[in-house]
Formats: C-alpha cells, sequence, structure tokens
C-alpha cells in the first residue's frame, strides 16, 4: 500500500494519426440518409393533405394529317348514325315516357358533343394530343 504506482509508460494515443481521422462514420451517412426520406416523406404527405399534387409535366405530340383527317371522317360519319336515330324520334309531338326523353336528350348532347369535336380538328394548324 505504501509503495508508488509503476510508471504505465507513455500511453497517450495520437488520434491525427489513426486512419479514419477526418472521415464521417458510416452510421452517421445512414442516418442522414434516413432522416432525408422521412423529411420526403412528410413534405409528400403534407401536399396531399393539402390537395397539392406532384404532376409529371405534360407531354405533347402533333397529330400526323392522315390520321386527323381519318378522325374528322370518322367523326361525320358517327354523327350521320346518330343523327338518322335522332330523327326517328324527333316526329313525336308529345314524350310520354322519361325514357323518350332520356333518349332524346342524351342523342341531343351526343350530336352537339360530335360537332364540337369536328369543328376542332377542322380547325387550321397543328392538333397537339397529350401522351
Amino acid at each position: 500500500i505504501l509503495q508508488a504506482p509503476r510508471p504505465v509508460g507513455n500511453m497517450e494515443l495520437n488520434y491525427m494519426k489513426k486512419e479514419d481521422f477526418g472521415k464521417v462514420p458510416a452510421y452517421l451517412t445512414q442516418v442522414k440518409e434516413e432522416i432525408q426520406r422521412e423529411n420526403q416523406m412528410i413534405e409528400r404527405y403534407v401536399k396531399e393533405q393539402m390537395g397539392e399534387v406532384e404532376e409529371a409535366p405534360e407531354v405533347y405530340e402533333e397529330l400526323p394529317e392522315d390520321e386527323r383527317i381519318a378522325l374528322v371522317n370518322a367523326l361525320k360519319a358517327k354523327w350521320d348514325s346518330v343523327n338518322a336515330q335522332y330523327q326517328k324520334i324527333t316526329h313525336l309531338v308529345k314524350l310520354d315516357t322519361t325514357g323518350q326523353l332520356r333518349r332524346k336528350e342524351t342523342l341531343e348532347a351526343t350530336l352537339t358533343k360530335i360537332e364540337n369535336d369536328i369543328q376542332r380538328l377542322d380547325r387550321a394548324g397543328p392538333v397537339l394530343i397529350r401522351n
């Protein structure tokens, strides 16, 4: 007990000479990536809740002229067939049932929609379609 402690020697370590000195530990990079993923997930959730949905930019392609002409001709043929059905029920002055009334209204709406589509396709200039 009365003895002096033995000298331990020079046990001071020089941490600057270690091979991984100044490098970020691997676990810290993993933690950082995990935090970034969580933040992105939170941002997406908040945007969903706010009604803001990330949309990819829309890509348009020009409709070739021959396809446009074929489409207009097909629409005109469709208009002719729908118009023939409509002409069969227009002679009725009194529409007795709701079915007849609904059929007449749907045919009128279809004719109007087809006419609008034909007018859009007949305009001068290129026709762009969304991919």
